[in-house]
């Protein structure tokens, strides 16, 4: 609907590796894009080894994943070290981004197992 209208998208994608490999390819398919959002630099560190093959983002951008699919592969020993956890994400609390490079956030709940 947006491209029939001539408004641009800007798709918003905070989901881990896999997801945003999908984003990406569904970015460069659709001529009315304009901006991925992208919170992974933001995420824990052990986040970026889920999925071997997304590339890094340089220069402000991404290079579309040259593997088979959507280019990217599980690494289902991390999924499995690494299992789901309840965390508050508070984004309004001051350094909310700091939060994958030095541990949980001022504000953040204490995470608990899932």
């Amino acid at each position: 609907m947006a491209d029939a209208y001539y408004v641009t998208a800007a798709p918003h994608n905070v989901g881990g590796q896999i997801n945003t490999a999908a984003a990406l390819h569904l970015a460069a398919c659709t001529t009315n894009f304009r901006i991925q959002a992208y919170f992974n630099d933001f995420a824990d560190d052990w986040v970026k080894e889920t999925a071997r093959g997304l590339p890094e983002v340089v220069d402000g951008y991404f290079s579309l994943p040259q593997g088979p699919g959507l280019g990217v592969e599980l690494d289902e020993d991390v999924v499995e070290a690494h299992p789901k956890r309840d965390v508050h994400f508070n984004l309004f609390a001051e350094g909310w981004e700091l939060r994958g490079k030095f541990g949980a956030a001022p504000g953040d709940a204490p995470a608990t197992r899932g």
